[in-house]
């Protein structure tokens, strides 16, 4: 019986800094599994940085253009040992074993075929070979042996330095809180400025619903970069903290939960914007790094009359990347 869901998850929790699910080593501090070319989240079911491997996308497969996702998203018939290409069935978009008949495998549009599969241009779009007959190199070189690489056996050179395999780099994430003071008004308003592991840099603030205020809905939304306010408390990096990228990601799903769930707007007592920012801060579970900024009134009053968790029940979980 295995002793993992589907997209790694443990039923029954064990040691780290091991092999675990799919041949990968689970990393204490982060809890990712590094996957040899990039690293990969048991916990969201998906890599954390694009697949470095062009080819492997396919028109004929729509679902490999998304770069991220872990084996086509079918983990009970496929997996992806070096977190380049699924194994499996070849006829689509995974990396299948050809036969030496020249069957199943995936050509590369150079009429020879690297897995003893057909390497005929069957693909216009991709220049990428389809099934069929493998097709002998139109301008082969006799002369030439095969490139083996260095000689195993050959003594080292002493000049040229060997270089352990390094694995891939984390991505890079951060948070902090900013606020301004509210023109006209003895109050001030909060923000927060993320960079998360898409790559992506934006401003997470609230915003009532209608104007006149108070009027309407306390709203979430977000503006791309950083808008400039007054930085209050420290940036969070995950140079620090590796867990920083998934605790962004949290008040991501947070944002959009809430969404679809908003609250009445209220100027002076909250829920306003400043309660939305400390919320969204509890959520990813760093509010402990902050404290409330000058004259940010309902930063304390609860948003809900009662605490709500896990993933979005509602919403477009993308909307937060539309700008």
């Amino acid at each position: 019986m295995s002793n993992y869901y589907p997209y790694g998850e443990e039923k029954t929790v064990t040691a780290d800094e091991q092999l675990k699910f799919a041949t990968y080593r689970r990393d204490s501090e982060s809890r990712l599994d590094y996957a040899v070319n990039r690293y990969y989240s048991s916990a969201m079911g998906r890599f954390l940085s694009p697949d470095p491997k062009s080819r492997s996308m396919s028109i004929v497969s729509p679902s490999t253009f998304n770069r991220y996702s872990y084996v086509m998203n079918d983990p009970v018939n496929r997996d992806d040992p070096t977190g380049q290409w699924c194994t499996g069935d070849s006829s689509d978009g995974c990396n299948g074993t050809g036969d030496e008949n020249g069957e199943g495998g995936d050509g590369d549009g150079s009429g020879v075929e690297p897995t003893g599969g057909s390497g005929t241009t069957d693909d216009p779009y991709t220049g990428w070979g389809g099934e069929g007959t493998a097709v002998p190199d139109p301008d082969p070189a006799p002369d030439s042996p095969p490139d083996w690489g260095p000689d195993p056996e050959a003594p080292a050179d002493p000049t040229t330095p060997t270089l352990p395999n390094s694995p891939p780099s984390l991505p890079w994430c951060s948070a902090k809180l900013e606020f301004r003071k509210v023109k006209g008004l003895v109050a001030s308003h909060a923000s927060i400025v993320v960079d998360d592991s898409f790559d992506f840099t934006f401003t997470m603030e609230g915003t009532p619903s209608l104007y006149p205020i108070p009027a309407g809905k306390l709203l979430a939304f977000n503006v791309a970069g950083d808008i400039g306010d007054v930085q209050w408390g420290p940036e969070l990096t995950s140079a620090s903290d590796p867990a920083l990228c998934g605790q962004i990601t949290a008040m991501e799903y947070a944002e959009d939960r809430y969404n679809a769930r908003p609250v009445d707007y209220n100027f002076v007592h909250g829920p306003n914007s400043n309660t939305l920012a400390h919320w969204l801060l509890t959520q990813g579970g760093i509010a402990k790094f902050f404290s409330a900024p000058p004259l940010s009134y309902g930063w304390d009053t609860p948003l809900y009359s009662a605490p709500t968790h896990g993933r979005p029940e509602g919403g477009n979980r993308s909307r937060w990347r539309r700008f």
